[in-house]
């Protein structure tokens, strides 16, 4: 037994050692690599004239004439078990390959899947809240004038932007679910790195699934519109920040998008003299000696 066990840690297998004494053979074996003993001395049950033991260690009795036989039976079982964990060891190597070539292309294609879907519930969310009517550049902004009818101030009605935010979250939130379960198909040839393979073969099919929340905010934007003009636009800023859960990891994406909800051209007076400074930094001396020389 003690000689069997040394043979199987020296040469990493199972170890069958027997003594030969009048024609009989007494034998001991140890295991190796989960190689289940008990299970292969069974097997031999009809070549031995006795055995006991356990998956790890058993001993036998066998007589010398059935020792070839015996040999023959195990090395097929011993061969057999090493093929199915080399085919095992193959398959898992093979997976892991495969996942890691899979997880970029998948986080690729979940949030570029994930950004056209949300994008487009925001444009109809935005659609929606705008064509019910209930908000117009009017209704959230309020001129205050002099007696001359020149704008003065302008004042922003905060409950009606308020209703207006919370109405187009409530819409995004409530249809972003359509996102939320959907199959990924990725070709096999794009798992081999191969230009020459990418988009080739039997497709692979994943399921994702995705939670998000969003945030919206409103802007004033104000921009020269003629020498007494200026457009006022106000801008609603919509960020969607979405989890997706990929099988085995999850990537995190934040669609944002900017919408002009109301805008309107404020006039005012026309002035009686005028001069132009351009927007270059470059610009502004030359800019200015031609003011002063003029």
């Amino acid at each position: 037994g003690i000689v069997a066990s040394r043979l199987s840690e020296k040469y990493s297998c199972p170890s069958f050692m027997i003594h030969l004494q009048n024609g009989m053979g007494k034998g001991s074996c140890r295991s190796y690599g989960g190689f289940n003993l008990f299970a292969a001395l069974e097997s031999c049950a009809d070549l031995l004239d006795g055995f006991g033991g356990h998956e790890l260690a058993a001993g036998f009795n066998i007589r010398e004439e059935d020792i070839p036989a015996f040999r023959r039976r195990m090395n097929r079982r011993t061969l057999g078990q090493m093929l199915l964990f080399c085919t095992v060891a193959l398959g898992l190597t093979a997976m892991l390959f495969a996942t890691t070539q899979m997880q970029p292309i998948l986080e690729r294609l979940a949030a570029t899947r994930v950004s056209n879907a949300v994008n487009r519930i925001v444009s109809e969310a935005v659609e929606e809240g705008i064509e019910s009517g209930e908000f117009s550049y009017d209704s959230l902004i309020t001129f205050e004038k002099d007696n001359e009818g020149r704008i003065t101030a302008l004042y922003s009605n905060m409950a009606a932007f308020n209703r207006l935010q919370s109405k187009i979250l409530d819409i995004i939130l409530a249809r972003i679910d359509q996102v939320s379960a959907r199959e990924l198909s990725i070709p096999i040839g794009s798992l081999t790195g191969s230009v020459l393979l990418a988009g080739r073969g039997p497709s692979i099919s994943v399921r994702m699934e995705s939670v998000g929340s969003s945030s919206a905010w409103f802007e004033n934007e104000f921009a020269s519109a003629g020498i007494n003009q200026t457009k006022h636009q106000i801008v609603l800023n919509i960020d969607v920040a979405v989890s997706i859960l990929l099988p085995g990891f999850s990537t995190d994406t934040v669609v944002s998008n900017a919408v002009t909800v109301a805008e309107t051209v404020i006039v005012g007076s026309v002035p009686d003299t005028y001069t132009y400074f351009s927007t270059t930094p470059s610009s502004y001396e030359n800019d200015a000696k031609d003011y002063v020389l003029n």
